[in-house]
């Protein structure tokens, strides 16, 4: 019997989700806010969550993104119910890890539909992935240890590569049959993983391997032991400004790196920087990572990005990115990790979107007086909205190793 955990602050609301849902078999929980669903989840995980937008406290769009955290939701089937008809509201909930959306007032066959149709892609995902839970091997080489992210049509385990003996983390594509089909989007995975395979710098992730097993695409990669930077600032707040400083050398000399292979990362962000165990630094998650000559946008690549980080030519379809557009989203990953204040912010992506467009931040001086004025300066010419108007990577890697140093400027 399939466990559904619903959610709405309207008693009535849940009662009818009741009526309906066990009328169909399905075993309800029922909820009254974000808070009560997270723990209802943790306690005995559901197979499908009816989330309502608006509650008090933790909305329905907050509680799927926490949800989305958990590695035994990556799988679960969420949809978020809602009476706010507007595509804005549509648009966040898709983006932010939301299956579908249904309006109110409910229609039962409408919301059975959507339920059936939900859990039926579910099965045949869980079918698929058989041979990729916790004890499986995979591709005849590599024993699933655990899965560790999830995003898009792409999921993330730490493995163990029998071949070499080693630990590592393996991303497996899982496509649609359109993609999977398509020889010249095949031909571009290919191109682009074989490019990424001859990445060897310090502080990128390795890439060991890639190939394809059944219907699955997959890269292999050096496992990192440690935290992201997002999770760093999550628990121990702000980075002082001699950590943001050398982690932005870092991270700098890895975009420096990359332009010299004629590449462009185009999603550095907090999530995709990891700091070891050691302390060392490493940038992960190369999933859009294109060479300059093809670094064009698209509507999935602004589906895709988290809008806080990118670029405002990433949002001007046809606009191409270079190097610079690496310096802006560094700019703004280091306003964050010195502040724990986003530099661009708004209740809507689409708001945070035209904000890169029509708003200067705060310099980071202000949002944190213990923060000089001559990093700050840096972060805000990084930030500049023209890339002509921001400065080239080696007068940031310049600037940065002079501040490391304790040299003026």
């Amino acid at each position: 019997m399939a466990k559904i955990i619903c959610a709405d602050d309207d008693p009535l609301i849940n009662q009818l989700f009741h009526d309906i849902l066990g009328r169909k078999g399905f075993q309800v929980r029922t909820c009254t806010s974000g808070e009560e669903v997270l723990t209802a989840f943790a306690q005995e995980p559901a197979d499908l969550v009816l989330l309502d937008l608006l509650m008090p406290g933790l909305s329905g769009l907050d509680t799927c993104r926490e949800l989305r955290k958990r590695p035994d939701s990556f799988d679960v089937p969420i949809i978020i119910v809602s009476g706010v008809d507007a595509e804005t509201s549509i648009f966040d909930c898709l983006s932010s890890g939301a299956d579908d959306y249904v309006l109110k007032p409910l229609h039962p066959t409408e919301l059975l539909a959507k339920i059936s149709n939900a859990m039926k892609k579910r099965s045949e995902r869980l079918n698929r992935n058989v041979g990729l839970r916790p004890g499986a091997r995979f591709a005849g080489r590599f024993d699933i240890l655990r899965q560790i992210g999830s995003g898009g049509f792409s999921m993330v385990f730490h493995a163990r590569d029998t071949s070499r003996n080693e630990d590592v983390a393996l991303k497996v594509l899982d496509l649609p049959a359109a993609q999977r089909e398509d020889k010249t989007f095949i031909s571009t995975f290919l191109r682009e993983a074989y490019q990424l395979s001859r990445l060897d710098y310090p502080v990128i992730v390795k890439f060991h391997d890639f190939g394809q097993s059944g219907v699955f695409y997959y890269l292999v990669m050096e496992f990192v032991q440690g935290r992201s930077l997002e999770e760093f600032l999550q628990t121990d707040g702000a980075l002082s400004e001699a950590n943001t400083i050398v982690l932005g050398h870092e991270v700098a000399s890895a975009i420096h790196y990359l332009n010299l292979q004629r590449m462009v990362h185009r999603d550095i962000k907090p999530p995709n920087i990891m700091i070891t165990q050691g302390g060392a630094i490493k940038l992960l998650d190369f999933g859009l990572a294109r060479s300059v000559s093809d670094a064009t946008t698209s509507v999935s690549d602004e589906i895709r990005v988290t809008p806080f980080f990118a670029p405002p030519e990433l949002f001007v379809k046809g606009q191409s990115l270079d190097v610079k557009s690496d310096i802006y989203s560094l700019g703004a990953t280091l306003y964050y990790g010195a502040s724990r204040i986003l530099p661009f912010d708004g209740e809507s992506v689409l708001a945070v979107i035209a904000n890169h467009f029509k708003q200067v931040p705060q310099p980071l001086c202000e949002a944190n007086p213990a923060v000089s004025k001559t990093f700050s300066q840096l972060i805000q010419q990084m930030l500049a909205r023209q890339k002509e108007d921001r400065p080239d990577i080696n007068e940031v890697i310049f600037r940065l190793r002079n501040m490391m140093a304790g040299e003026p400027l």
